[in-house]
């Protein structure tokens, strides 16, 4: 080969390299794919809940489950994180919090939570009542959340709290769940 020959060649090569970067990458081996992968973290907020259960779940059209996408229990702070499994594929995601017997609230409300079960292994000053700002145990709580979508790559702030609930409620019983849907009615609320 002369030497622009070479030139032209190594060029080319170069040219499709980086026509191939600009694609997205290149061209994966036979039997393989990309994979998804998208992080979601936030809050849950209503008082503070710890130890609290997180579910992550596609949502169809009509709001039905589609597939779960992964699953937390939220620190003491409240704070949660958890990766999207990637069976997503590209649907709402509802995130629900559960409570088991392990997780707790703290009190929200000026006038105080009501009176405490004294089985709850919380130790107390006031043990007949839970003040405001005090740990306890509900006896049961769900909220939910509703994220519009989802991008692999993406790292997506959600708390979920008793507003982002009402959201949701309204943009399921909307008739289409969509993610226009879910942005429309995040914003209302």
């Amino acid at each position: 080969m002369k030497n622009s020959e070479k030139i032209r060649h190594v060029g080319g090569i170069l040219a499709l390299a980086v026509a191939l970067a600009a694609c997205g990458g290149g061209i994966n081996p036979p039997g393989t794919t990309t994979t998804f992968s998208a992080d979601l973290s936030g809050t849950v907020n209503k008082g503070i809940v710890k130890h609290g259960l997180i579910t992550a779940t596609e949502l169809d059209v009509n709001g039905h489950p589609r597939a779960e996408l992964g699953n937390a229990v939220t620190a003491d702070n409240g704070s949660y994180t958890l990766t999207i499994a990637d069976v997503y594929q590209g649907g709402p995601i509802e995130l629900t919090l559960e409570l088991d017997e392990t997780s707790q609230m703290k009190c929200d409300a000026p006038a105080g939570c009501g009176v405490r079960d004294a089985t709850d292994g919380i130790t107390d000053t006031t043990p007949a009542t839970i003040d405001f700002g005090e740990w306890y145990k509900p006896t049961s709580l769900i909220m939910t959340a509703l994220v519009a979508e989802a991008h692999s790559g993406d790292t997506i702030r959600a708390s979920i709290t008793p507003f982002t609930h009402m959201a949701a409620v309204r943009a399921k019983a909307s008739g289409t769940l969509n993610a226009s849907t879910v942005f429309s009615t995040n914003s209302e609320v």
